[in-house]
Protein backbone atom coordinates (compact mmCIF):
# COMPACT_ATOMS: atom_id res chain seq x y z
CA UNK A 1 0.00 0.00 0.00
CA UNK A 2 1.58 3.36 -1.11
CA UNK A 3 2.43 5.81 1.89
CA UNK A 4 -0.12 8.61 2.70
CA UNK A 5 1.86 11.87 2.58
CA UNK A 6 1.23 14.84 5.06
CA UNK A 7 2.00 18.24 4.08
CA UNK A 8 3.36 19.99 6.75
CA UNK A 9 3.77 23.82 6.86
CA UNK A 10 7.00 25.48 7.68
CA UNK A 11 6.37 28.57 8.78
CA UNK A 12 8.51 31.90 10.11
CA UNK A 13 10.12 35.80 8.41
CA UNK A 14 12.00 34.23 5.45
CA UNK A 15 12.33 37.58 4.46
CA UNK A 16 15.63 38.77 3.33
CA UNK A 17 17.36 40.25 6.63
CA UNK A 18 14.22 39.33 8.59
CA UNK A 19 14.19 38.58 12.15
CA UNK A 20 16.90 37.72 13.97
CA UNK A 21 15.75 34.10 14.91
CA UNK A 22 15.26 33.41 10.91
CA UNK A 23 19.05 32.05 10.80
CA UNK A 24 17.91 29.69 13.97
CA UNK A 25 14.90 28.75 12.45
CA UNK A 26 16.33 27.45 9.28
CA UNK A 27 19.02 25.57 10.64
CA UNK A 28 17.22 23.81 13.35
CA UNK A 29 14.46 22.61 10.40
CA UNK A 30 17.86 22.03 8.24
CA UNK A 31 19.30 19.63 11.06
CA UNK A 32 15.61 18.00 12.03
CA UNK A 33 14.89 17.12 8.96
CA UNK A 34 17.82 15.63 8.05
CA UNK A 35 18.45 13.60 11.27
CA UNK A 36 14.87 12.43 10.46
CA UNK A 37 14.40 11.96 7.21
CA UNK A 38 11.11 13.70 6.93
CA UNK A 39 10.57 12.85 3.35
CA UNK A 40 11.25 9.13 3.74
CA UNK A 41 8.73 9.28 6.55
CA UNK A 42 6.37 10.45 3.89
CA UNK A 43 6.24 14.49 5.28
CA UNK A 44 6.35 17.15 2.88
CA UNK A 45 7.37 20.58 3.76
CA UNK A 46 5.43 23.44 2.54
CA UNK A 47 7.04 26.68 2.88
CA UNK A 48 5.71 30.35 3.48
CA UNK A 49 6.58 33.44 4.62
CA UNK A 50 4.71 35.61 7.56
CA UNK A 51 7.00 38.44 7.43
CA UNK A 52 6.59 38.25 11.48
CA UNK A 53 3.36 40.51 11.14
CA UNK A 54 -0.21 39.50 12.17
CA UNK A 55 -1.03 40.74 8.52
CA UNK A 56 2.02 38.16 7.46
CA UNK A 57 0.22 35.20 9.95
CA UNK A 58 -3.03 35.88 7.84
CA UNK A 59 -2.07 35.49 4.57
CA UNK A 60 0.44 32.69 4.99
CA UNK A 61 -2.16 30.88 7.23
CA UNK A 62 -4.58 31.18 3.80
CA UNK A 63 -1.85 30.07 1.93
CA UNK A 64 -1.25 26.97 3.93
CA UNK A 65 -4.89 25.97 4.22
CA UNK A 66 -5.30 25.71 0.27
CA UNK A 67 -2.18 23.91 0.19
CA UNK A 68 -4.22 21.39 2.53
CA UNK A 69 -1.71 21.46 4.67
CA UNK A 70 -2.39 18.54 7.75
CA UNK A 71 -0.24 20.21 10.29
CA UNK A 72 1.87 23.67 10.45
CA UNK A 73 5.46 24.43 12.34
CA UNK A 74 6.47 27.60 13.13
CA UNK A 75 5.07 31.32 13.40
CA UNK A 76 8.24 32.33 16.01
CA UNK A 77 5.99 36.01 16.30
CA UNK A 78 3.22 36.18 18.35
CA UNK A 79 1.63 38.42 16.17
CA UNK A 80 2.18 36.45 13.09
CA UNK A 81 0.57 33.40 15.21
CA UNK A 82 -2.11 35.32 16.50
CA UNK A 83 -3.33 36.53 12.67
CA UNK A 84 -2.68 32.71 11.55
CA UNK A 85 -4.50 30.68 14.20
CA UNK A 86 -8.46 31.52 13.30
CA UNK A 87 -7.71 29.97 10.19
CA UNK A 88 -5.90 27.12 11.29
CA UNK A 89 -8.63 26.96 13.78
CA UNK A 90 -11.47 27.04 11.36
CA UNK A 91 -10.13 23.74 9.60
CA UNK A 92 -8.84 22.03 12.45
CA UNK A 93 -5.20 22.25 11.44
CA UNK A 94 -2.51 21.86 14.51
CA UNK A 95 -0.36 24.60 15.22
CA UNK A 96 3.07 23.80 16.87
CA UNK A 97 4.58 27.12 18.49
CA UNK A 98 8.11 26.56 18.89
CA UNK A 99 8.49 30.18 20.09
CA UNK A 100 5.37 32.59 19.90
CA UNK A 101 4.95 33.29 23.81
CA UNK A 102 2.01 35.31 24.41
CA UNK A 103 -0.39 33.44 26.86
CA UNK A 104 -3.68 33.64 24.30
CA UNK A 105 -2.59 31.40 21.97
CA UNK A 106 -3.23 28.33 23.51
CA UNK A 107 -6.18 29.82 25.76
CA UNK A 108 -8.03 31.54 22.82
CA UNK A 109 -7.21 28.51 20.23
CA UNK A 110 -7.61 24.63 20.58
CA UNK A 111 -4.90 24.19 17.85
CA UNK A 112 -2.27 25.87 19.12
CA UNK A 113 0.04 23.86 20.92
CA UNK A 114 3.17 25.60 22.30
CA UNK A 115 6.90 23.77 22.72
CA UNK A 116 8.44 26.68 24.79
CA UNK A 117 6.55 28.76 27.58
CA UNK A 118 4.43 31.21 27.84
CA UNK A 119 4.91 34.54 29.02
CA UNK A 120 3.26 34.35 32.69
CA UNK A 121 5.22 32.06 33.70
CA UNK A 122 8.20 33.97 32.23
CA UNK A 123 6.88 37.17 34.30
CA UNK A 124 6.86 34.87 37.80
CA UNK A 125 10.12 33.97 36.76
CA UNK A 126 11.44 37.29 36.30
CA UNK A 127 9.71 38.88 39.84
CA UNK A 128 11.21 36.19 41.49
CA UNK A 129 14.83 37.14 40.38
CA UNK A 130 14.20 41.04 41.03
CA UNK A 131 13.18 40.19 44.67
CA UNK A 132 16.52 38.08 45.26
CA UNK A 133 18.70 40.52 43.81
CA UNK A 134 16.55 43.11 46.05
CA UNK A 135 15.38 45.72 43.43
CA UNK A 136 13.56 48.20 45.21
CA UNK A 137 12.20 50.51 41.92
CA UNK A 138 11.68 49.92 38.05
CA UNK A 139 10.50 51.36 35.26
CA UNK A 140 9.16 49.07 32.73
CA UNK A 141 8.79 49.90 28.80
CA UNK A 142 8.12 48.32 25.50
CA UNK A 143 8.54 48.48 21.91
CA UNK A 144 5.08 49.58 20.78
CA UNK A 145 4.43 45.86 19.27
CA UNK A 146 1.73 43.35 20.10
CA UNK A 147 4.37 40.77 22.53
CA UNK A 148 6.09 44.16 23.89
CA UNK A 149 2.63 45.59 24.97
CA UNK A 150 1.83 42.27 26.31
CA UNK A 151 4.24 41.17 28.17
CA UNK A 152 5.32 44.55 29.46
CA UNK A 153 1.17 45.01 30.88
CA UNK A 154 1.85 41.26 32.60
CA UNK A 155 5.45 42.49 33.93
CA UNK A 156 3.54 45.62 35.38
CA UNK A 157 0.53 44.03 36.56
CA UNK A 158 2.38 41.14 38.45
CA UNK A 159 4.61 43.37 40.14
CA UNK A 160 1.84 45.91 41.33
CA UNK A 161 0.92 43.11 43.22
CA UNK A 162 4.37 42.90 44.50
CA UNK A 163 5.16 44.30 48.32
CA UNK A 164 8.98 44.39 47.34
CA UNK A 165 9.87 45.90 43.89
CA UNK A 166 7.75 49.43 43.27
CA UNK A 167 6.87 50.52 40.29
CA UNK A 168 8.18 53.82 38.31
CA UNK A 169 5.97 56.06 36.63
CA UNK A 170 8.86 57.98 34.61
CA UNK A 171 12.64 56.19 33.66
CA UNK A 172 14.26 58.48 35.56
CA UNK A 173 12.73 57.61 38.82
CA UNK A 174 13.94 54.26 38.86
CA UNK A 175 17.68 52.82 39.15
CA UNK A 176 16.20 49.78 37.04
CA UNK A 177 14.75 49.63 33.60
CA UNK A 178 12.44 46.62 32.07
CA UNK A 179 12.56 46.77 28.66
CA UNK A 180 10.13 43.90 26.27
CA UNK A 181 10.92 44.25 22.37
CA UNK A 182 12.48 43.27 19.49
CA UNK A 183 15.93 42.07 19.43
CA UNK A 184 16.76 45.16 17.36
CA UNK A 185 14.38 47.58 18.83
CA UNK A 186 16.34 46.67 22.25
CA UNK A 187 19.71 47.29 21.21
CA UNK A 188 17.98 50.67 20.07
CA UNK A 189 16.76 51.32 23.45
CA UNK A 190 20.08 50.21 25.03
CA UNK A 191 21.72 52.93 22.41
CA UNK A 192 19.98 56.00 23.53
CA UNK A 193 20.22 55.05 27.10
CA UNK A 194 23.73 55.38 26.95
CA UNK A 195 23.95 58.24 24.67
CA UNK A 196 21.49 59.89 27.13
CA UNK A 197 24.07 59.22 30.28
CA UNK A 198 21.78 57.16 31.99
CA UNK A 199 23.47 54.76 34.82
CA UNK A 200 20.66 52.57 35.48
CA UNK A 201 20.75 48.44 35.41
CA UNK A 202 18.45 47.21 32.59
CA UNK A 203 16.90 44.01 31.72
CA UNK A 204 15.76 42.83 28.43
CA UNK A 205 13.36 39.74 27.73
CA UNK A 206 13.34 36.92 25.34
CA UNK A 207 14.64 37.99 22.37
CA UNK A 208 17.59 39.66 23.21
CA UNK A 209 19.45 36.55 24.40
CA UNK A 210 21.71 36.37 21.36
CA UNK A 211 25.63 35.49 21.29
CA UNK A 212 25.86 38.59 19.08
CA UNK A 213 24.84 41.00 22.11
CA UNK A 214 27.62 42.04 23.29
CA UNK A 215 28.90 43.19 20.03
CA UNK A 216 26.02 45.07 18.71
CA UNK A 217 25.53 47.17 21.82
CA UNK A 218 29.26 48.09 22.14
CA UNK A 219 30.52 48.83 25.48
CA UNK A 220 27.65 49.66 27.66
CA UNK A 221 26.70 52.41 30.34
CA UNK A 222 24.88 50.22 32.20
CA UNK A 223 24.62 46.76 33.37
CA UNK A 224 23.03 44.33 31.43
CA UNK A 225 20.83 41.39 31.91
CA UNK A 226 18.83 39.18 29.90
CA UNK A 227 15.27 37.18 31.37
CA UNK A 228 15.27 34.22 28.79
CA UNK A 229 15.81 30.72 28.17
CA UNK A 230 17.92 28.43 29.37
CA UNK A 231 20.75 26.72 27.00
CA UNK A 232 20.02 23.50 27.77
CA UNK A 233 23.70 22.76 28.06
CA UNK A 234 22.81 20.82 31.15
CA UNK A 235 20.34 18.94 29.81
CA UNK A 236 21.02 15.39 28.77
CA UNK A 237 18.11 15.02 26.41
CA UNK A 238 20.04 18.17 24.70
CA UNK A 239 23.53 17.16 24.64
CA UNK A 240 24.07 15.14 21.42
CA UNK A 241 21.49 17.85 19.47
CA UNK A 242 24.02 20.37 20.92
CA UNK A 243 27.04 18.74 20.26
CA UNK A 244 25.79 18.35 16.76
CA UNK A 245 25.32 21.86 16.09
CA UNK A 246 28.62 22.86 17.51
CA UNK A 247 30.58 20.76 15.39
CA UNK A 248 28.79 22.06 12.02
CA UNK A 249 28.38 25.44 12.92
CA UNK A 250 31.39 25.84 15.26
CA UNK A 251 29.38 27.86 17.98
CA UNK A 252 26.52 26.57 20.64
CA UNK A 253 22.79 27.11 19.23
CA UNK A 254 20.78 30.35 20.30
CA UNK A 255 17.66 30.74 21.77
CA UNK A 256 14.70 28.71 20.20
CA UNK A 257 16.74 26.52 18.35
CA UNK A 258 15.95 23.16 20.48
CA UNK A 259 12.85 24.37 20.66
CA UNK A 260 12.12 23.77 16.79
CA UNK A 261 13.94 20.78 16.75
CA UNK A 262 11.96 19.88 19.59
CA UNK A 263 8.44 20.60 17.08
CA UNK A 264 10.00 18.77 13.95
CA UNK A 265 10.34 15.34 16.42
CA UNK A 266 7.12 16.16 17.30
CA UNK A 267 6.07 16.32 13.87
CA UNK A 268 7.75 13.50 13.12
CA UNK A 269 6.51 11.29 16.01
CA UNK A 270 2.66 12.11 15.70
CA UNK A 271 3.12 11.11 12.29
CA UNK A 272 4.66 7.39 12.55
CA UNK A 273 1.93 7.44 15.82
CA UNK A 274 -0.92 8.46 13.47
CA UNK A 275 0.37 5.60 11.03
CA UNK A 276 0.29 3.21 13.59
CA UNK A 277 -2.81 3.91 15.26
CA UNK A 278 -4.71 4.23 11.98
CA UNK A 279 -5.73 7.85 12.93
CA UNK A 280 -6.71 10.52 11.12
CA UNK A 281 -6.53 13.70 13.00
CA UNK A 282 -3.09 14.87 13.65
CA UNK A 283 -4.49 17.06 16.78
CA UNK A 284 -6.29 14.54 18.94
CA UNK A 285 -2.81 12.41 18.48
CA UNK A 286 -0.89 15.54 20.06
CA UNK A 287 -3.27 15.50 22.91
CA UNK A 288 -2.91 11.86 23.92
CA UNK A 289 0.79 10.81 23.55
CA UNK A 290 3.93 11.67 25.31
CA UNK A 291 6.48 13.50 23.05
CA UNK A 292 10.22 12.02 23.61
CA UNK A 293 12.00 15.67 22.46
CA UNK A 294 16.01 17.30 23.09
CA UNK A 295 13.94 19.28 25.97
CA UNK A 296 12.64 16.40 27.43
CA UNK A 297 9.55 14.29 27.82
CA UNK A 298 6.38 15.71 27.71
CA UNK A 299 2.59 15.83 27.30
CA UNK A 300 0.39 18.81 26.00
CA UNK A 301 -1.75 20.27 28.75
CA UNK A 302 -5.27 21.03 28.29
CA UNK A 303 -4.62 23.87 27.47
CA UNK A 304 -2.21 23.11 25.17
CA UNK A 305 1.20 23.64 26.47
CA UNK A 306 4.29 21.73 26.84
CA UNK A 307 5.38 22.91 30.28
CA UNK A 308 8.79 22.95 29.24
CA UNK A 309 9.99 26.00 31.49
CA UNK A 310 13.70 26.13 31.26
CA UNK A 311 14.13 30.01 32.22
CA UNK A 312 17.62 31.73 33.46
CA UNK A 313 18.63 35.31 33.92
CA UNK A 314 21.77 36.08 31.72
CA UNK A 315 24.30 38.98 32.06
CA UNK A 316 26.33 40.61 29.82
CA UNK A 317 30.26 40.88 30.79
CA UNK A 318 32.32 42.78 28.41
CA UNK A 319 30.68 41.13 25.15
CA UNK A 320 29.68 38.10 26.37
CA UNK A 321 26.44 37.17 27.78
CA UNK A 322 26.76 34.50 30.25
CA UNK A 323 24.29 32.99 32.95
CA UNK A 324 24.19 34.99 36.14
CA UNK A 325 24.67 32.90 38.97
CA UNK A 326 22.48 34.69 41.36
CA UNK A 327 18.88 33.69 39.95
CA UNK A 328 16.27 31.52 41.87
CA UNK A 329 15.62 27.81 41.54
CA UNK A 330 12.60 27.02 39.03
CA UNK A 331 9.68 26.01 40.51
Amino acid sequence: MKKKIYKAGIVADLSPNGSIHQQTFLRAMEMAGKKMDLSAAGIDLVWENDKATYEGGQASSKILVKKKADIVLGHFASAAAKGALPSYEEKGIPLLLPAATADSLTTDFQSAFRICSRDSFLVKFMVNCLRKKGVQTVFVDHDGSIHGKALSGNIINSLKRSRSVRLASHEADAADIIFVGSYTNSIAFAQKLKAGGGGQCLYFTDDVVHADLGKAIGKAANKIYVFGYDDYRDRPSAASCIADYHKRWKQYPNTYYLETYAAVQVLYQAVEKLRETGGSNLGSILCQYRWDTVVGKFRFGIAGESKVNNFALWVLQGKKLVKDKNQPKLS
